[in-house]
């Protein structure tokens, strides 16, 4: 499954702060939070976008 509509929007706010284009930020950053490169949002499952929100989130504390 694909990610859901409030983890979309999640990528929009953080790839936003950074001024980049989502897919962009992914592609970027998905090493770092996934541990594996991702190209695109559209490649992310649902699971991949709860698995970064998280660790975003505790990296921001």
């Amino acid at each position: 499954m694909l990610i859901n509509r409030i983890q979309a929007r999640i990528f929009a706010q953080l790839s936003e702060r950074l001024n980049m284009d989502r897919d962009e930020y992914v592609h970027a950053h998905s090493r770092h939070y996934l541990g594996r490169l991702v190209s695109s949002l559209e490649s992310l499952t649902e699971e991949d976008g709860d698995l970064w929100i998280a660790r975003a989130y505790l990296q921001s504390l």
